[in-house]
């Protein structure tokens, strides 16, 4: 998930609590906003908790712009990491060597098993954004949409053909019993992912997806979906966090409710 020059510096000071509140009241004072970073939304549903099992879907290499790797290396989070990308699902295992309870998954997940066309930048050492090499998608205009900022951005897509897997298949082949976290990231594709996720079998505590590249119906219709199955869906910038309802109470987290909330998931 690339971001703006706010969103980064929030990503980059949400570690550090104090400093953070303190840069937020500065931009408060100057009449600016900071929203709640995917990290702290991370750290408000889950805590230190250690048993904690998630589904990353373009997982890209694990590291870059990542909220989720900090968590994975400080409390031994275990999960799904998908990527479609070769090179960079190399780089996903090289950045978790040594982490135990992952499951590597390379193929993108989608409505159906099989094999799709994928839009991606090819690697150049043309000067690029940092975060050039996040940008692949299903969706070809999708990748086009970042003209703005690379011009001559056409001249750079390419096209390969990704094995697919549906969310299904994906469930069956790794025997997945819960999900407390799921995380999805696929450029303009994150409504039909979310229209594939078994929310009755499944009832994650935190879904964050992007909204950035969603239309405005799709955005909508993804809201619309997520309070169907009992979320509340909070805006962090270019993305979105959905918590279940009952960890969300006066605009306070309460911990016992939070506990007990992810508890009763795992039991249904």
């Amino acid at each position: 998930m690339h971001t703006t020059p706010k969103s980064w510096l929030a990503r980059k000071l949400a570690p550090y609590p104090r400093l953070f509140a303190a840069a937020k009241q500065l931009l408060y004072r100057a009449g600016g906003t900071v929203y709640r970073t995917e990290h702290e939304w991370l750290r408000s549903v889950f805590g230190d908790r250690k048993d904690v099992f998630f589904l990353q879907i373009c997982a890209n290499d694990g590291k870059s712009d990542d909220c989720l790797y900090p968590f994975v290396r400080a409390y031994s989070w275990r999960g799904v990491l998908m990527e479609p990308v070769r090179h960079l699902f190399d780089r996903l295992i090289a950045n978790y060597q040594g982490a135990d309870g992952l499951i590597f998954v390379n193929k993108a997940l989608a409505e159906h098993d099989g094999k799709r066309t994928f839009y991606r930048l090819r690697e150049t050492s043309d000067a690029m954004p940092p975060w050039y090499q996040e940008i692949g998608s299903l969706r070809r205009e999708v990748i086009l949409s970042h003209q703005k900022i690379i011009p001559n951005i056409d001249e750079y897509i390419m096209e390969e053909h990704v094995e697919c897997i549906s969310f299904s298949t994906l469930v069956e082949n790794y025997n997945l019993r819960r999900l407390d976290l799921i995380l999805i990231d696929t450029e303009g594709y994150d409504f039909n992912i979310l229209r594939v996720i078994d929310f009755e079998k499944f009832c994650p505590a935190l879904v964050i997806y992007e909204e950035k590249h969603l239309s405005a119906e799709d955005k909508a219709a993804a809201r619309r979906l997520l309070l169907s199955h009992g979320y509340v869906v909070h805006a962090i910038g270019a993305n979105a966090a959905a918590t279940r309802t009952a960890f969300y109470s006066r605009g306070y987290w309460h911990r016992s409710l939070r506990m007990s909330a992810i508890e009763s998931c795992r039991q249904m």
